[in-house]
């Protein structure tokens, strides 16, 4: 008790003496007590109870996806509401909450609390609610910070830099919570009321930003962004043991929430049960400030139910309509509507509460919809045709694939199955990197086909883990630079081409299950609606690579990093070709060409394909086009292969690789740019950029170099598995005698080639392509007699 002032005596006897999650309620009214006190154990043990206190109420309320807890003040249904957009929020528990200004905002650190120590002392890792030392209050849980908005803004840090030189940008504490009342955007602007642009735009990326948001029905929307500050701990580790934590890693458990406040209509709330499902759309796209009309898409399933409820947290009576016709009231301030209620199909469900009749919102509402994969051509993007995937099947059982294929089907690591078992499901910020992997032995024995002691299938595997995949977790600091910003989702922003390849991975994976194993082909398949909800996430990859391409953002110069991303999400646009939605943009691969604006482009439209494809749009508006695929358009040197025979005091031939040529190797770039150029040979009309064309010609020969190699410069060699065929005829030749070469343990070998290469090597890697520049060596030994 010692340095503790009387008030604090009374506010900890209050605690002990309430200590029921009832009346710690009664307990937290003793704000005063720790006010008084102006104590910060005081007050942070307040908070923490206070959080717990809430939680206890409101068992719908749920914060996974990261190591924060935020609760809401007050009585659910008076002072605040939540809708959920996802009718599994272990999966994905993204939500708006209709909140009063008043209504209590506050903060704590749960279970899944996580931290990036020194790899020394664990790397990456879950610290839970106390820290690592389990102690709680110490210092080492990290420091909550908040971010009301700033849309188009990259001024702020969500940690000090190593140096500490930025500390006047680091966003504030959110100390023991707050309501939205009581904060401002800056003096003299507070946050209610406070919407659009702080300035004009066009000028400044990085000084303006956009407050607030109103909706076409007049509701007032903000975006509430959290992480946590690690910082503090991590350096006084360096200070103790000097294992140093780069600054990248200072911030952690990045997530964003809506909130609709001082809300005109009614809240909804999705509810589901048994085999229900939902997924409502979002309202905006992060970093974007535009909001867009939302849409439910509901289904019963088989033995299940979903309900819509309405209610109005001010207690006035709630009007609501399907289709037309009259309204009806709900005799009360809430009322809640089955599924029976809509018809299949599209339905508009218009709701209003007393004296607000001139708000009335519009949801619409899709009951049993089709699938939406069905409207484009699946299952065929890595073979071409039946007559392809007959090949790949034929090739399975034969060196060098068989021993990868078989390692698949048996093998728990090799395809993710062992890590996924032990953390799925639980809230954790997780994703699935071997939902390709698992789709494929899926596709070729069977979705019910499990390897021996698999709990599940690999049809199952596959379907999970494009459920529950990285982009679960909010983008939450990918418009900061990277290298030099603290980023609160490194789970989604490491390095480019690491980041990039579970998604390119799964967008294959995505086009072989949505082709062959939907819920109305196998029990257990992928159902509409959550071929709804896969599609939006790898759907916000592209609209984020979009802006890299752009250069929008405090990424820079797009690089290994951005030229990964940007490759990737063109394969999305090409398996998506019909993908269209206001808040994501356009394809415009397929037949579906509208544009929308502020998707993501101020002023220019584009879909993907123009954006990031064709390589035509013209520099109109702000931002601009700037990088297209990040390969060799426009000529400037921040691109991967180089214009310019001059760079600094060196001199190097045409197209030089801008990096060190190790990172061309298939293991790191090299199967993004292998994938990049079979899709766009095959789907994109035979597109080939002249400059990464010479950098393959030279890895298959051992010209190769990189401009950052120390000079002089030893010529590289890489096997370029995926090239191995009818597409890259010189690169075969090139190629085919030195492979055939190699021994197996050389990092260069085909069968060490196909490790990395993986599903990609089985269909595009054509060995009796090789075979006919190189016939096999007779290894048939005679019997001596």
């Amino acid at each position: 008790m010692r340095h503790w002032t009387p008030w604090c005596l009374n506010f900890h006897r209050a605690v002990i003496r309430f200590k029921t999650p009832k009346n710690l309620r009664l307990a937290c009214l003793l704000l005063e007590c720790a006010a008084m006190s102006n104590c910060i154990r005081c007050l942070t043990i307040l908070g923490v109870l206070w959080a717990r206190s809430v939680i206890a109420m409101d068992s719908e309320l749920t914060n996974y996806k990261s190591g924060i807890d935020v609760t809401w003040g007050g009585e659910k249904g008076v002072d605040y509401y939540e809708e959920y957009y996802f009718h599994d929020k272990l999966l994905d528990d993204h939500k708006v909450v209709y909140i009063r200004d008043t209504t209590k905002i506050a903060f704590s650190h749960n279970a899944r609390n996580v931290a990036y120590y020194h790899s020394t002392e664990g790397g990456r890792q879950k610290i839970g609610a106390n820290g690592k030392d389990g102690i709680a209050n110490s210092g080492d849980e990290g420091i909550i910070r908040y971010k009301i908005d700033r849309d188009r803004q990259y001024k702020y840090k969500w940690a000090m830099n190593s140096a500490g030189t930025d500390a006047n940008f680091v966003l504030p504490a959110a100390g023991t919570g707050f309501t939205l009342k009581e904060i401002q955007f800056e003096p003299g602007v507070p946050v209610v009321g406070s919407v659009g642009p702080s300035s004009d735009v066009t000028k400044s990326k990085g000084g303006t930003y956009f407050r607030g948001l109103l909706d076409s029905f007049g509701d007032e929307w903000h975006t509430l962004a959290y992480a946590d500050d690690d910082r503090a701990f991590l350096w006084a580790r360096y200070v103790a043991t000097s294992n140093f934590v780069d600054q990248a890693w200072y911030a952690s458990d990045g997530k964003t929430v809506q909130l609709v406040v001082n809300p005109k209509t009614p809240c909804l709330t999705m509810r589901a049960t048994g085999t229900g499902q939902f997924y409502t759309t979002p309202p905006k796209a992060y970093w974007t400030p535009k909001l867009v009309p939302q849409i439910t898409y509901l289904s019963a399933g088989t033995d299940g139910a979903v309900s819509i409820e309405l209610r109005d947290i001010y207690g006035n009576e709630v009007f609501y309509r399907i289709n037309g016709g009259e309204f009806q009231g709900a005799k009360g301030n809430s009322v809640v509507i089955s599924h029976t209620e809509f018809s299949r199909g599209t339905n508009t469900l218009d709701y209003y509460y007393a004296g607000k009749q001139a708000f009335t919102k519009t949801r619409i509402v899709v009951k049993d919809p089709e699938f939406p994969s069905r409207h484009e051509p699946h299952g065929t993007y890595l073979w071409v045709d039946s007559a392809g995937y007959s090949t790949v099947r034929n090739r399975l059982h034969r060196p060098p694939y068989a021993a990868t294929y078989l390692a698949y089907k048996s093998r728990s690591e090799v395809t993710g199955q062992e890590s996924w078992d032990k953390g799925h499901r639980r809230g954790d910020r997780v994703g699935g990197a071997y939902a390709l992997e698992n789709a494929f032995v899926a596709k070729v024995e069977g979705f019910d086909f499990a390897r021996s002691g698999a709990s599940r299938s690999h049809g199952v595997y596959a379907k999970e883990m494009l459920l529950e995949q990285t982009r679960n977790t909010d983008p939450l600091g990918f418009e900061l630079q990277h290298s030099s910003d603290s980023i609160p989702t490194r789970e989604l922003h490491y390095r480019g081409y690491y980041d990039s390849l579970p998604i390119l991975k799964g967008i294959f994976a995505y086009d072989i299950m949505v082709a062959n194993f939907r819920s109305d082909q196998v029990d257990g398949g992928i159902t509409a609606v959550e071929d709804y909800f896969i599609r939006d996430k790898f759907a916000g990859f592209v609209y984020e690579a979009m802006q890299w391409s752009a250069d929008m953002t405090a990424l820079g110069a797009p690089g290994m990093w951005g030229g990964a991303r940007m490759m990737c999400a063109q394969s999305i646009a090409m398996i998506l070709r019909e993908y269209s939605t206001p808040y994501y943009g356009t394809s415009g691969f397929g037949t579906n060409q509208t544009t929308y604006p502020l998707c993501p482009y101020d002023e220019d439209r584009y879909t993907w394909k123009e954006a990031l494809f064709d390589a035509t749009g013209t520099r109109r508006g702000f931002p601009n086009l700037q990088w297209f695929t990040g390969l060799s358009e426009n000529g400037t040197e921040s691109l991967l292969m180089s214009e310019n025979q001059q760079w600094g005091t060196n001199r190097y031939p045409f197209a030089t690789w801008q990096d060190k040529a190790a990172y061309f190797s298939s293991g790191l770039m090299g199967i993004h740019l292998q994938v990049w150029a079979n899709m766009a040979r095959i789907w994109g009309n035979n597109k080939r950029d002249a400059r990464l064309e010479i950098a393959f010609e030279r890895a298959s020969n051992g010209t190769f170099i990189g401009a950052k190699d120390p000079v002089p410069q030893l010529p590289a060699r890489f096997t370029q598995l995926l090239l191995l065929n009818d597409g890259w005829p010189n690169v075969v030749s090139n190629a085919a005698r030195w492979v055939r070469a190699l021994p197996s343990a050389d990092g260069n070998s085909i069968s060490k080639s196909m490790q990395d290469a993986g599903v990609f090597g089985f269909a595009w890697f054509d060995d009796k392509k090789v075979a006919e520049i190189v016939p096999p060596l007779n290894l048939r030994v005679e019997s001596k007699k």
